[in-house]
């Protein structure tokens, strides 16, 4: 029963109904772009749900179970601060993109009202004490590991494209990646405050302490935009800088709980760090050399849609189709036009994002050449 009650703690939370609203938003936007750009989606799967329930579910329980291991308590006062930063980051979440500062600037202001127990403001018989900030600060960790995992696990999935016009007055397209996690991590909270405006909420006593048992939904936001790079080379890059970030967390949470003003000084370096790590991932992808544009020598593919011909081809993002079926394309009519020539089969030849040369062919839907399932440039 205890069980079932912490449980239903989680979802009254507001922070869990806007992450879940949202993600339906992201994917109605996603699907809808895709198709106003290229008649179809590129894949029509309700992915960022199936994404974040697997995270969530795998990443709560390793997550709980870290923070009882290491006897990590978070403060109620936080928890407050925390979820009121989160829902205005939810809130604004289309505009900016980004949740991870706002963890770091949740601690800030825990850190900056409550370094003096006279300044608490939020709930007054909650006693400050500098351990607290080393909690954050391995939960700020998780979030940062859990966002390179996630980005390894799902690196094979297909980012949304889009296509605008470049200077020189082609098409040039670019990829997006837009996500949310919910990760629920149980947590001890040290003292009653819930428990005594609440008495249904659940309360543990540990050797004389008492702790409220909360989930608190960790949120995770994952937005990517590539320019220049092929996906999955520039996921993997990104996925680095998040882990490495993950590290020089994890040490100053360890600082911190011999030098408790390492706690806020360690949140102001993260912040800074988190910052200028989105602008050499922005510098990365500037760097490259070539760009995803339209290609005199063939038809450039930006989307190949699950489990369609294309896809068991190995047809990727940033191929060129040059020839199909022996026939030289330059454009769609054309494209089909060959793949009519045999009703039943397709052959492709292609120039990879690198410059080199493949050939690659399946048997085809029957009749129905508009099925193969590559997404083209328009």
């Amino acid at each position: 029963m205890e069980i079932l009650k912490i449980i239903g703690t989680f979802f009254i939370q507001p922070t869990v109904w806007l992450v879940t609203i949202l993600m339906f938003v992201i994917y109605n936007q996603r699907v809808k772009k895709e198709r106003q750009a290229f008649r179809t989606a590129v894949d029509s799967d309700f992915y960022e749900g199936r994404h974040a329930i697997k995270v969530g579910i795998l990443f709560g329980i390793i997550g709980s179970v870290i923070l009882f291991g290491t006897g990590t308590m978070i403060p109620m006062n936080w928890v407050l601060i925390y979820t009121i930063c989160m829902i205005a980051g939810l809130l604004l979440y289309p505009l900016f993109n980004s949740i991870y500062p706002l963890f770091l600037i949740s601690g800030l202001i825990y850190g900056m009202l409550e370094w003096q127990p006279s300044n608490t403001i939020v709930l007054k018989n909650e006693a400050f004490q500098p351990e607290f900030l080393t909690g954050i600060l391995l939960v700020g960790t998780l979030s940062l590991l859990i966002t390179g995992i996630a980005l390894h696990l799902f690196r094979k999935s297909q980012l949304s494209p889009s296509t605008q016009t470049g200077k020189r007055g082609r098409n040039i397209s670019s990829f997006k990646m837009k996500e949310l996690y919910l990760i629920p991590l149980v947590v001890l909270v040290p003292g009653n405050q819930f428990h005594s405006v609440f008495d249904w909420w659940p309360l543990i006593r540990v050797a004389g302490t008492e702790y409220n048992v909360i989930i608190l939904p960790l949120i995770i936001g994952l937005t990517l935009r590539i320019y220049k790079e092929l996906p999955k080379l520039a996921i993997g890059f990104i996925k680095k800088q998040y882990l490495y970030l993950a590290v020089v967390n994890a040490c100053l949470a360890i600082i911190s709980a011999f030098y408790p003003i390492a706690g806020i000084i360690g949140l102001v370096i993260l912040l800074i760090a988190y910052l200028g790590d989105r602008y050499v991932i922005k510098r990365h992808d500037n760097k490259q050399e070539k760009w995803f544009a339209e290609s005199d020598e063939g038809i450039l593919i930006v989307g190949v849609r699950p489990e369609t011909p294309a896809a068991k081809m190995d047809v990727e993002v940033g191929d060129v189709v040059i020839q199909c079926n022996g026939i030289n394309v330059r454009n769609e009519n054309e494209l089909y036009k060959a793949l009519e020539s045999s009703s039943t089969y397709c052959r492709l030849k292609i120039k990879t994002f690198s410059g080199d040369t493949k050939i690659t062919e399946s048997a085809i839907f029957s009749d129905s050449p508009y099925e193969i399932g590559l997404v083209i440039i328009k």
